[in-house]
């Protein structure tokens, strides 16, 4: 007979009599009812009889954590299981049962429809992709993508099933006609210019990374992109407090200055011709939320095309060499983007860049003529957007005018803004309407996000150091939602966390929303997850994340760990007891620039580098720093990170340079309105429960019994001590009474103290009976509390709390597309600025100066085949302010004219002197 051992049995905590038990050979497991047996169940972890036994358990009210200690089952799982077998439909058990990934979007069905469709309609129908994409969402109620379509043809291709003879490889690698609604967006070709030399305008260290081909290893980043080729110290700015010291401030006058590449400007020398400006780089590969394709006419056989312009959001493809696309567009020839259609050539119209419109031969007083200063970082992250995300570029231009809402923008002048960013659609409830519809979409967010790194050097895809840093926004509505620490507001209050990342300048490339539901170490790594969405798939580990004290624990190390990512952040809790004397110390400076070129400010380091006694796969970095005045602190810091990844005096400046997002958020809110309310819609979390990760809590009956538990022994531990003191005042009454008996006859005095005393012996008698009774109601209280909190259910899903409880969410989709353009407007206008700020070398006041030329009116018009563009600059300046001022309208001009070389006319912007006269 077998040996069984107790695996588990039913306590006084659940509903049933079951108990598991396990072979002694441990191939088995015994489910006994009471004393008779039920079944016998393979041990195997992957057996279905198993799995359905466990779900039976938690049916059954064994709780989830014991059963997850016992079968080693995530609880999740183990939830679902339950579910299913409570359920009637045999689809949702299958799926239930068959574990992760095992029931594809892409099942056997929808694979043989895809390949005999594909052989009916090719060579029948231009467009068949688009019209096996339709008859798909049709027929099966699946969004196809089209990368899923593309590897089923790839597929069918290698396998020898398609019909003819094969399809036309290069027409594989076309863009689809249907829209990639859910998989990976469209590939297009991209164009590099081999000969130009660095531009003003584009991120100094943006690399072109190609995609690998088919079978092909993964491109390997450079190593000049890595945290070591970041711009000197000097190059930062510099934060409030007194050891930041490299802080860039984006709002306020320590700002920093700009690279190495851009620091003299392209007029350093005036005698020096200046250097002709390429278009700007395609942007590093990313892999963000899926795009559509351009909807636009597709061009004629042999008609020359302007070389395109690397989609939003999509891998960078091969470059195509330059005269593979040689010619210009013709003028009707429809550009699909943000920015507007544009054409131009010999015999046509001049047209403005953003537009396409043909400015007029006679001036023209145009309102927001200084957006043309924008128009080619518009242009680089917008061309090739579908047509129906032209209201982005609307948004953008109002945005970068000052409208930093859609309740400011009847500010803006319609009729003056599409001039350089395309048609624009008045009237706010259009827009409402146009960004509720659009936000619909969850990756439509990202998709912008994923066109913003184009803008940034060390963006997604290209760097390896972000900041991250979580911004806690209060929430003062009416709705009942989650509570949380405002630090804003030093106090608990409804809260709106906005979760940042920004490259190590100091640009945001990414915004993640929660309420309290998660706590910040759970809220990191899910954004993490939806961050590794803009970065092509070799590419997701190995960075290395700069975050305050408040991740700090053994637990979140090991996560990174696991994720293959880095970690760096400040010791917590340090004792200032690392610093050793007798060892050696790295001595180094880093030195900044304060408000302009010359103004050198410098900071002393001093560090000693070991592993960290308490896990010593941690490199500990103990730091004493001196600010310029002298003042000294010492501090401990911790990284994941090898030596080879990142150097002593990186991680020591990027630890003191954290104050560069903080500066950032402050700048967001002031200029591009990052905390305003976009949506005032919620959802309860009845509706998003599908959504969360749940987990159990004391529930609130249990708190509020073990409370009133509390509270009665507090209140029997005082009758317990007001007895004794009772017992202590009786005894000391009865001697008194001893010693006073024998003086009762001595006089009238001493009869009335014994009277007295015998009194006061029969008070404290009556109030020890009633004590005595308060104390047995109280135990008796005390005892049928706690059997109380013995029967009942101490854990709760947490969702079902709230659920019970009404709290809502917040509904941030809305808020995230409209975030997601105002951090890209952000990165725009630093763009423009890091080209005006070496010209203009005065760091106090060059934002408002440049916010001032960029947000002025204007003359429009043309002058035989160049746009001439006169900027009415509102304000009084010295004539030496206006000559930089020239200066850097001139680089601008070149540098757009370069740009939009083949699409547009050459422009010429200036400024203009006096009055407009029309």
């Amino acid at each position: 007979m077998e040996k069984l051992q107790l695996l588990l049995a039913g306590d006084k905590g659940t509903t049933t009599d079951l108990s598991v038990y396990t072979s002694e050979s441990n191939d088995g497991l015994f489910v006994y009812l009471g004393l008779a047996r039920l079944e016998r169940v393979h041990a195997d972890p992957r057996a279905l009889n198993r799995k359905m036994l466990v779900g039976r358990l938690v049916n059954g009210g064994f709780g989830l954590r014991e059963l997850e200690r016992t079968f080693g089952h995530e609880h999740r799982t183990m939830r679902r299981w339950a579910q299913a077998l409570l359920s009637t439909d045999a689809h949702a058990v299958a799926r239930a049962f068959a574990g992760q990934g095992a029931m594809p979007k892409v099942t056997a069905q929808i694979r043989v429809y895809v390949r005999a469709r594909r052989r009916e309609l090719q060579g029948r129908t231009r467009k068949f992709r688009r019209q096996i994409v339709l008859e798909v969402k049709e027929f099966f109620e699946t969004d196809l993508s089209g990368e899923s379509l593309r590897r089923l043809f790839r597929a069918q291709d290698k396998g020898g099933e398609a019909g003819g003879g094969g399809p036309d490889k290069g027409a594989e690698e076309k863009q689809l006609d249907a829209p990639a609604t859910a998989g990976q967006p469209e590939t297009l070709p991209t164009t590099t210019d081999q000969k130009a030399g660095p531009s003003p305008l584009c991120p100094p260290s943006t690399a072109v990374v190609p995609a690998p081909a088919a079978g092909s290893e993964p491109p390997r980043t450079d190593s000049a992109a890595g945290p070591v080729s970041g711009s000197r110290c000097g190059d930062n700015g510099c934060a409030s407090e007194a050891f930041s010291c490299l802080a860039a401030d984006g709002s306020r006058n320590h700002s920093p200055t700009p690279g190495p590449e851009n620091a003299a400007g392209p007029e350093a020398s005036p005698a020096a011709a200046p250097a002709p400006l390429p278009t700007l780089p395609a942007p590093p590969p990313a892999t963000p939320a899926p795009t559509q394709a351009p909807t636009g006419p597709e061009p004629n056989a042999g008609q020359q095309q302007p070389a395109p312009r690397p989609a939003v959001a999509v891998a960078a493809a091969p470059p195509v060499p330059p005269d593979a696309v040689a010619g210009v567009a013709t003028p009707n020839t429809p550009r699909s983007g943000m920015t507007g259609g544009m054409a131009g050539s010999r015999g046509s119209p001049p047209v403005l860049p953003g537009s396409g419109k043909a400015p007029p031969s006679h001036p023209r007083l145009v309102h927001h003529a200084g957006q043309v200063l924008f128009s080619p970082w518009l242009d680089l992250v917008g061309f090739d957007r579908p047509e129906e995300l032209a209201m982005q570029a609307q948004w953008l231009g109002q945005i970068l005018q000052g409208a930093v809402n859609i309740e400011q923008s009847k500010t803006i002048c319609p009729e003056g803004l599409a001039w350089f960013t395309g048609p624009v659609r008045p009237g706010l409830d259009t827009q409402r309407t146009e960004l509720k519809r659009q936000a619909q979409d969850p990756d439509r967010a990202l998709a912008v996000l994923a066109a913003n790194a184009r803008l940034l050097a060390l963006g997604p895809g290209a760097g390896q150091v972000f900041y991250y840093d979580p911004h806690t926004k209060q929430y003062t509505g009416e709705l009942k939602v989650l509570k949380g620490w405002c630090g804003r507001r030093h106090s608990v209050e409804k809260v709106l966390h906005e979760d940042f990342i920004h490259t190590q300048h100091g640009d945001p490339c990414f915004v993640q929303y929660f309420d309290n539901f998660y706590d910040l170490r759970e809220r990191v790594f899910i954004t993490l997850r939806r961050f590794d969405l803009l970065f092509p798939e070799p590419l997701r580990q190995g960075r290395v994340f700069v975050l305050d004290r408040g991740i700090f624990g053994h637990d979140t190390f090991e996560l990174f760990r696991a994720r293959h990512d880095h970690l760096l952040t400040w010791e917590k809790g340090y004792a200032h007891d690392g610093w050793d004397p007798t060892l050696p110390a790295t001595v180094f400076l880093f030195t900044r620039e304060r408000n302009c070129a010359g103004d050198i400010r410098d900071w002393r380091f001093e560090c000693q580098e070991a592993p960290w006694p308490k896990d010593p796969e941690l490199r500990r970095i103990v730091v004493r720093a001196w600010n310029p005045n002298r003042r000294q602190v010492e501090v401990s810091i911790l990284t994941t990170a090898p030596h080879c990844l990142l150097s002593t005096r990186d991680a020591v400046r990027f630890m003191f340079n954290r104050w560069l997002q903080e500066n950032d958020f402050r700048y967001l809110d002031t200029h591009f309105g990052i905390m305003q309310a976009t949506s005032y819609d919620s959802k309860s979390y009845a509706e998003i429960q599908g959504e969360l990760h749940d987990r159990p809590v004391e529930c609130r009956e249990y708190l509020q019994t073990r409370d009133q538990r509390l509270a009665r022994d507090a209140a029997l531990a005082k009758l317990l001590l007001h007895r004794e003191k009772l017992a202590d005042a009786q005894a000391a009454c009865q001697r008194q009474l001893q010693r006073h008996a024998r003086a009762t006859a001595n006089g009238d005095r001493a009869a009335r103290r014994h009277r007295q005393l015998r009194d006061r012996l029969a008070r404290l008698a009556a109030s020890q009976s009633t004590v005595a009774t308060q104390i047995d109601q109280a135990k008796q209280d005390v005892a049928a509390l706690q059997a109380k909190l013995d029967t009942m259910l101490r854990d709760q899903s947490r969702l079902d709390q709230l659920i019970a409880e009404n709290y809502r969410r917040s509904d941030t989709h809305a808020k995230e597309l409209m975030d997601a353009l105002k951090i890209t407007a952000r990165n725009v206008f630093r763009r423009a600025l890091d080209v005006f700020r070496p010209i203009y070398d005065n760091y106090r006041d060059d934002h408002a100066v440049l916010r001032a030329l960029s947000r002025s009116s204007g003359l429009v018009r043309r002058e035989g085949q160049t746009v001439v563009v006169e900027l009415w600059l509102k304000g009084a300046f010295e004539p030496a302010q206006r000559k930089l001022f020239g200066k850097f309208l001139q680089t601008m001009s070149r540098a757009i004219t370069t740009h939009f070389q083949g699409h547009c006319a050459p422009l010429a912007v200036r400024l203009l002197d006096g009055a407009p006269e029309l």
